[in-house]
């Protein structure tokens, strides 16, 4: 069966050279994304503490290997990832357990959990497992936006595209770089994924989380793998206040963004801590 698509208007994710500045969050066709958090807003504070570190699955026992030789260069001028499968990495019980309780579909979680233990174990980067999720929800509700889903193998059921990125609605005008080939637009650029990158972006950045030999901003391993090491070169570590709002400012520079992400990461974090101590 092909893969269907819908649009949203980004609300984030436009990293870098392209930051989304908006009055209000929207969609199009006037639906609201974001609304009021069911948790409430502000119960984060401006920043998210980072969650417990994630227990690993014996997938993870090599997981310094996954870095290459160190005269190598990956994204961004970072050492290379090799191909790593990064949803084996956490472990089964504390995925499920850990999903059913916050409401993350678990092969979101998976990546999320997955990239934060490669950033941390292997750059030496603690992103938190939550931070990714607060982004993933803000950005499309885990991919479930529209009724779409992340299926087994990480894949969209029905890939995001951003509006175009043509100076209305709030937005930047960036002409179109890649030739439509990840935004299906030859005019303009559009965000992309359950994660919201534009294609310039992606083309520094991109990595692949699930070892296929592809970068795809549609597949949520290498969305929050690439976003992982995104954050981590803006800040190094995201650990304390300051670097974790630092670093979510380079992924959107808002205010109401950063609160909304910081909210939500507050609150998944919250709900692990009350299920491990």
């Amino acid at each position: 069966m092909r893969t269907r698509t819908k649009v949203l208007l980004s609300i984030g994710a436009l990293l870098g050279v392209a930051t989304l500045v908006v009055a209000t969050w929207m969609l199009v066709a006037g639906i609201q994304l974001m609304g009021q958090l069911s948790y409430g807003p502000g119960t984060g504070g401006p920043a998210a503490a980072l969650g417990a570190e994630v227990p690993t699955s014996d997938d993870a026992e090599e997981l310094e290997d996954s870095v290459a030789e160190a005269d190598a260069t990956g994204p961004g001028g970072m050492p290379p990832m090799q191909s790593t499968e990064i949803a084996t990495l956490p472990d089964a019980t504390w995925l499920a357990e850990v999903a059913a309780a916050t409401g993350i579909p678990e092969r979101a979680l998976a990546a999320y959990a997955g990239a934060d233990l490669v950033a941390s174990n292997v750059y030496g980067c603690r992103v938190g497992w939550n931070t990714l999720a607060g982004i993933g929800y803000v950005e499309s509700h885990h991919g479930t936006l529209f009724g779409g889903a992340i299926t087994a193998d990480g894949s969209m059921s029905q890939k995001i595209y951003g509006i175009p990125l043509n100076g209305t609605n709030n937005t930047m005008a960036i002409p179109d770089t890649d030739k439509g080939y990840l935004d299906g637009d030859t005019e303009w650029d559009r965000a992309v994924g359950p994660l919201q990158f534009i294609p310039e972006t992606w083309e520094i950045w991109g990595v692949d989380g699930n070892g296929d030999g592809v970068e795809d901003p549609h597949h949520i391993d290498d969305a929050a793998m690439t976003a992982a090491l995104y954050l981590c070169n803006a800040q190094g570590t995201l650990e304390g206040s300051e670097n974790w709002i630092s670093a979510i400012r380079s992924y959107n520079n808002t205010a109401d963004y950063q609160q909304q992400v910081a909210d939500a990461a507050s609150h998944y974090a919250e709900i692990e801590r009350e299920l491990f101590g």
